[in-house]
């Protein structure tokens, strides 16, 4: 399966907690990262 790494995935204003900030912040404390979810795991969810 290819996976696009480079893909910027925008989660500000979605209530996801590391991006609540209105400002210029950087979260970088929270480790996680900001990948788009494999199609398998959505195609899950779905079910």
């Amino acid at each position: 399966m290819l996976y696009n790494f480079d893909e910027i995935i925008d989660r500000r204003d979605t209530g996801s907690f590391k991006w609540h900030y209105t400002d210029d912040t950087i979260p970088l404390w929270v480790a996680d990262m900001d990948f788009k979810t494999a199609q398998p795991i959505l195609s899950a969810i779905e079910q």
